[in-house]
């Protein structure tokens, strides 16, 4: 069992690439420094700190999608980046068509880097065709928490708590071209709860 960075350190995302090509995101505390991906090589850890190109700080990673050493999409805050094995870019609004104003990023999943999806939050979805960011109607404003699928189908999972006693939760499905609900709960119960 390996152990990554001090209390208060949490993992969020993992990437397989190969037995000796694994990375995992998040934010990790040391005595000296924060980091915010890890790499193993085969051999130990390398603590990472990603930093956008054009800011002197770096923000916690949630998410992370692999598909080669050279082939990487990361989630900062509110914004994607892509590593090439070299460089980090990171995509904006300013920059890059990626639509402003849709809050953090929370998950990122995709079948290649011409088909990439970015859920969050405000029920935010943003596909990414290798060339545009194009913004989707998820029909919610639900936090979208999570994305996975394969080549003919994919899944979303959210939930909202409003208090210690309500919240809702839903799961969406990409089909011919539209997001459909296939569940949605409201008013649910924590197990904790006495109602």
């Amino acid at each position: 069992i390996d152990t990554l960075g001090n209390y208060g350190s949490i993992l969020r995302d993992v990437a397989i690439i190969d037995e000796n090509n694994i990375w995992v995101v998040g934010e990790i505390v040391t005595d000296t420094a924060n980091y915010n991906a890890a790499h193993w090589n085969g051999e130990e850890w390398e603590l990472i700190k990603i930093l956008p190109t054009h800011l002197d700080y770096f923000y916690p990673i949630n998410s992370i999608c692999a598909f080669s050493e050279n082939n990487i999409w990361l989630v900062q805050g509110t914004l994607p980046t892509y590593y090439d094995g070299n460089n980090y870019y990171m995509f904006t609004p300013a920059h890059d068509n990626y639509p402003a104003g849709l809050g953090g990023i929370n998950s990122i999943w995709g079948t290649s880097s011409d088909n990439m999806y970015f859920v969050g939050n405000n029920g935010s979805i943003v596909h990414y065709d290798g060339s545009n960011f194009k913004k989707m109607d998820s029909g919610t404003k639900l936090r979208l928490r999570n994305i996975d699928g394969n080549n003919d189908e994919v899944f979303v999972t959210g939930h909202d708590i409003e208090d210690e006693y309500h919240g809702q939760s839903i799961i969406l499905h990409y089909n011919n071209g539209s997001w459909n609900t296939l569940r949605h709960t409201q008013g649910f119960y924590p197990q904790n709860s006495s109602e």
